[in-house]
This record gives structure tokens, sequence and C-alpha cells, in this order.
């Protein structure tokens, strides 16, 4: 088998496993989080429909590039997000605090970033 085959086999396997993870996660995130389980999939459920309504604008855009060049690039943004995600330092964090909180309600906004 070619080796761009295997690493483009890859590649999407990691993609998917990612994105399929959650929902075993789903209990964790709701203690975590301090929500219900069914509020986590909420979240989850606004993924996926982000996810098919982003997914043929993405294409759409990305139409004029090389098949190669588009699927490099969307590899290199989903390592990049995920790399910040795993080593957001004390300033990132607190931007992700923020953003958290930003949603809820003022009455809810120190539980929503809240560690447990």
């Amino acid at each position: 088998m070619p080796r761009a085959i295997c690493v483009l086999s890859l590649g999407v396997f990691a993609m998917v496993t990612s994105e399929f993870v959650v929902a075993g996660l789903m209990r964790q995130l709701a203690d975590g989080l301090g929500v219900t389980v069914p509020q986590i999939g909420y979240l989850i459920t606004a993924f996926a429909v982000a996810m098919a309504a982003g997914g043929p604008v993405l294409t759409a855009a990305l139409m004029r590039l090389a098949p190669k060049t588009a699927l490099m690039l969307l590899f290199a943004v989903f390592l990049a997000g995920n790399v910040l995600a795993a080593t957001a330092t004390a300033t990132g964090y607190g931007t992700m605090l923020v953003t958290a909180s930003s949603p809820a309600s003022p009455r809810r906004r120190s539980s929503a970033s809240a560690s447990r």
C-alpha cells in the first residue's frame, strides 16, 4: 500500500476518533463543568450541527486548491488546534475561562468557569 494512503488513513482516523470520543466522556464533562449530562448532549449536538453546516461551506471554499494542498491545510489546522488546546498557558487558560463563562447567566458565571 502506498505510504500516502497509510498517512491519509491514519490522519482521518485520528480526526474522526477525536470527534466521537467526546460521547464517551459525557459524565466526566458534566461533572467537571457542573452541568447535567443532557446539557453536555446539547453541546455535542451543537458541534454536530456546526460540522454539518460548515462542511459544505468549507468544501466550497477549498475547491480552488489542489486536493493534496487542501488536505494538508486541514490537517495543519486540526493539529494546530489540538496543540493549542493541549498546551494552554496561563494566559490561554484565562482566555478559555472567559470564553467558557461568557454565555452563562451572571448568576452562574463563576460556576461555568470553576474547576472541580
